[in-house]
């Protein structure tokens, strides 16, 4: 029995628009290969000799890196090469459909309580916000998840007794990597869950299992390019 091509999954899927996304649905068919190689073989071709198809452009070549000037007092962490780097990494079953990373200035003043690192816009547009200098000075006190996510990727929480205010500092490059392996992975899980679900212009409600499913994405990807040595 065939498959049709509606239902390739997304590891297939992915790569295979990103090797050529202007493609018939019907281009490149792997019976159609098979077909070929076996008239190849008719005509006198080396025996064993397989077919390979076009080699495949990186899965990133076609996202588009953008880098905005930060906020006076703030930074981007990461660079626009190691988001292309990790997105690389990452190959096309989970870059597929991503248009765009940004890093952009943010909106919230360097004290604020809220924690704003990125998001995802649909369709398949990823922001990264600029971030203030370590330490981070933050009114009030952090929310017990942001503590325990930030302590998780390195950072050292100085809490005021009486709550006013929340030291946070990032040793070495700890902040780099929260931006890259933490707030991009989240992101791009969110987009992978978007793009799949057929809902590629209107964004998913982001429910506490959606939130759920991106986070165990996200965390599989982490263990996955630390693997690597990404």
């Amino acid at each position: 029995m065939t498959r049709s091509r509606h239902t390739d999954p997304p590891r297939i899927r992915g790569p295979r628009r990103l090797r050529n996304p202007y493609a018939s649905r019907g281009a490149d068919d792997v019976a159609d290969r098979r077909t070929l190689g076996q008239d190849l073989k008719a005509v006198g071709w080396l025996a064993g000799t397989a077919v390979k198809p076009a080699a495949m452009a990186g899965p990133a070549a076609q996202v588009r890196i953008r880098v905005s000037r930060p906020r006076p007092g703030f930074h981007h962490p990461v660079e626009g090469s190691e988001v292309r780097r990790t997105l690389e990494a990452l190959g096309g079953q989970f870059t597929y459909g991503v248009r765009s990373v940004e890093l952009l200035p943010g909106h919230a003043g360097p004290g604020g309580r809220r924690l704003r690192c990125g998001e995802l816009r649909v369709p398949g547009r990823i922001v990264l916000y600029d971030q203030p200098c370590s330490p981070w000075m933050l009114a009030g006190a952090l929310r017990p998840a942001d503590a325990a996510r930030l302590a998780r990727a390195g950072a050292t929480i100085d809490a005021d007794p009486d709550a006013r205010y929340t030291r946070v500092e990032w040793p070495a490059t700890t902040l780099r990597d929260f931006l890259l392996y933490d707030v991009l992975l989240h992101e791009v899980a969110h987009h992978t869950l978007q793009q799949y679900a057929g809902k590629r212009t209107a964004r998913l409600a982001r429910t506490h299992d959606h939130e759920a499913r991106a986070a165990q994405l996200a965390a599989t990807l982490r263990r996955l390019l630390l693997d690597e040595g990404v």
